[in-house]
């Protein structure tokens, strides 16, 4: 969807958190090293776009479908993007588009488990993160690992399996 013509995205200027979603507040700490999501400045359609030869707009909305390069074929979906040096965009999800109720949902546990509340996720739409363990070794189903390509990125239920081979 990130790709596709109508695409919407708002510039956020040096400040790399989101304003439309909610990220971890460990995001906004400048003593962590946080990965974020880079585009090619040489091959990315999507950095042609946003660049715009560096009059950069405050809001893009795609006018086509872009061809997808490097990481951008492999995420399921992207929420911060970074152009160039203190240059980031937001990712505008559309709105109204999501199902509130569909067959096979997962469960889906917070970030950190000794938070309250667990919830159903839709298995194909990326909304949450892997959580790569053993099932049968204690200290991974306590402390899972994390294959991810950016901090923050959300994935569909299959692209987390194939990360992980086995999830938690």
């Amino acid at each position: 969807m990130f790709l596709r013509s109508g695409a919407k995205y708002r510039l956020l200027g040096a400040d790399p958190l989101p304003e439309l979603m909610e990220d971890n507040p460990d995001f906004a700490n400048p003593s962590y090293e946080i990965k974020r999501f880079e585009l090619d400045a040489d091959e990315s359609s999507l950095h042609s776009e946003l660049y715009n030869n560096g009059d950069y707009k405050a809001v893009v909305v795609l006018q086509e479908n872009l061809p997808c390069y490097g990481e951008e074929c492999v995420v399921d979906t992207v929420r911060v993007v970074k152009v160039a040096p203190f240059v980031y965009y937001e990712y505008v999800q559309p709105p109204c588009v999501q199902q509130a109720f569909y067959n096979g949902g997962r469960g889906v546990a917070r970030y950190y488990r000794t938070e309250e509340g667990n919830m159903c996720a839709h298995p194909d739409l990326p909304h949450a993160s892997e959580a790569c363990c053993d099932n049968y070794d204690e200290d991974t189903v306590s402390n899972a690992a994390r294959n991810y390509l950016y901090d923050g990125e959300r994935v569909t239920y299959a692209t987390a399996e194939n990360r992980c081979g086995s999830l938690c």
